[in-house]
């Protein structure tokens, strides 16, 4: 576990509804490739924050990135239900059903 992710873990330990700082440490993770702890991560925003649009997108590429396709689209799906005009989310979920027909 490196120091950002540390720093981190203790802040959401301290305060634990804080969403930015769940989003941040779920970030991390990602980027760590520790896609469980970050889907944990960004659940819990979602329990906190069900309209989240950032914590929706950000679970959608962490189930991709574990080959949990059909739970990316779900969740891509969700994040234009939240914000129609979202492009990132439009192309994402556009490439990852043309990836599994």
């Amino acid at each position: 576990m490196n120091n950002e992710i540390k720093r981190l873990a203790k802040k959401v330990d301290k305060r634990p509804n804080d969403t930015e700082s769940l989003l941040s440490l779920g970030k991390a993770q990602f980027c760590n490739s520790d896609f469980d702890a970050a889907i944990d991560a960004y659940q819990k925003v979602i329990l906190i924050d069900p309209n989240n649009v950032s914590a929706h997108y950000n679970l959608a590429q962490a189930f991709r990135a574990k080959k949990m396709y059909e739970d990316a689209k779900s969740m891509f799906r969700k994040v234009l239900e939240l914000d129609p005009e979202n492009t990132s989310a439009q192309e994402e979920l556009h490439k990852l059903v043309k990836f599994t027909e």
